[in-house]
């Protein structure tokens, strides 16, 4: 079992998680969103995270499908990509895309190599990758922006520190969801694997 990352209790982060399940569920417009960002995700895996798929797709499609992917961003990445900037870098979108769907590195190098390495792009943030390798990786790479930061940052797990790698980012990420994850109250887990 790992060591939990949070400065409170698992009870506390109990009572924390069951108290947004219920806030969640009294809220029409929030009660949907876990199973719109399920949805998301699954078009994104029937999008782009096919190999056949993508190696076969246009040029035109892809850059479709890829700018109906941005107008879908929270916040405003998809303000900082437009359509001359999406066709402008359509090839080295693909060839990322590619990358992960065939690496060998693990999920971790995988992002650090899109967001800080080799297959960096301007403009191309973790808003926009984000969605993407969390739909490849569910298990090891939960959704990762502003918020998801403040909110860890609120119990003690900073994750903006300039001093750690994308890769070391997202590992403490993974791990405080998996803590999240493993909530139960009574016999019943309470918060999914990073929903």
């Amino acid at each position: 079992m790992m060591n939990n990352p949070f400065k409170v209790s698992d009870e506390k982060l109990t009572k924390l998680i069951t108290g947004y399940d219920e806030w969640l569920k009294s809220d029409k417009k929030e009660e949907s969103y876990p199973e719109e960002f399920r949805r998301k995700s699954k078009k994104i895996k029937e999008d782009f995270l096919n190999i056949d798929t993508l190696s076969q797709m246009s040029d035109d499609d892809l850059f479709t499908k890829i700018f109906k992917y941005s107008k879908q961003l929270e916040g405003p990445a998809h303000i900082n990509l437009g359509e001359a900037r999406i066709k402008t870098e359509l090839n080295n979108i693909r060839l990322t895309l590619n990358y992960i769907l065939t690496s060998d590195d693990s999920p971790f190098e995988i992002a650090q190599e899109i967001l800080e390495g080799k297959y960096k792009m301007l403009h191309f943030s973790k808003a926009f990758w984000s969605p993407i390798l969390q739909t490849q990786f569910p298990d090891e790479l939960p959704n990762w922006n502003n918020k998801t930061e403040d909110f860890l940052k609120k119990f003690g797990i900073n994750i903006s520190s300039a001093s750690l790698s994308v890769a070391d980012k997202y590992k403490r990420l993974s791990e405080a969801f998996k803590i999240l994850s493993g909530l139960k109250a009574g016999d019943k887990v309470i918060c999914g694997p990073y929903s």
